[in-house]
């Protein structure tokens, strides 16, 4: 449909197309009004020693202990993404352990490998305290695995914590916007309708 038809449309059915626009803000505001989510959030480093005797930026040795680290970072990544790490999280927080939860608890940690040698963490709760202590878990289990990694392989790599603890905020949820999106998205659902059952007809 043309520009043209979509106006005639409007000024034809403008109390439904306000009617919709009310009810998706409607939506919006109750949106709002729903329990908030939580987020932590903390960083970690991933490094390699090198000899003091050397210059790390421009020696072998320096080169080396950068790739080798990323390549460590990768594998953190992969650990604190796997099935067995989840488990373990969910076994030390005392949560049973199943398919549901496990599945769950994909949806409240979010793995992001920042830079090459730098993670992000970032867990969701109903709480403060449920979030926190689902971030402290992770971290605590993650510094279990790696003490034995470096028991049998490379003593010199690390994963530092960036923050002692992590950064705790609620999600962002704006009356306003949610209001305006809902009435948005109402309209355009309405708007669609009104034009397919119009072109069905022609």
């Amino acid at each position: 449909m043309e520009l043209k038809e979509i106006l005639g449309l409007y000024k034809k059915n403008l109390l439904m197309f306000v009617a919709s626009f009310v009810i998706g803000g409607v939506l919006g505001i109750i949106y709002t009004s729903l329990p908030k989510n939580y987020l932590a959030v903390g960083d970690f480093y991933v490094s390699r020693k090198v000899s003091s005797d050397q210059n790390k930026y421009v020696s072998y040795e320096g080169f080396y202990a950068q790739q080798a680290a990323q390549e460590h970072a990768k594998n953190i990544v992969s650990m604190l993404e796997s099935e067995s790490f989840a488990a373990q999280v969910l076994t030390g927080l005392e949560e049973e352990l199943t398919e549901k939860t496990l599945r769950a608890y994909t949806k409240r940690v979010k793995i992001k490998k920042a830079g090459p040698q730098y993670i992000t963490l970032t867990t969701k709760g109903k709480t403060k305290r449920e979030t926190k202590d689902l971030w402290l878990k992770i971290t605590e289990i993650l510094d279990e695995r790696t003490m034995r990694m470096y028991e049998t392989g490379d003593i010199n790599l690390s994963v530092t914590k960036m923050n002692g603890a992590p950064v705790v905020r609620d999600t962002f949820n704006s009356l306003s916007l949610n209001v305006a999106v809902g009435g948005l998205f109402t309209l355009i659902i309405y708007t669609s309708l009104i034009t397919f059952s119009k072109s069905r007809k022609s």
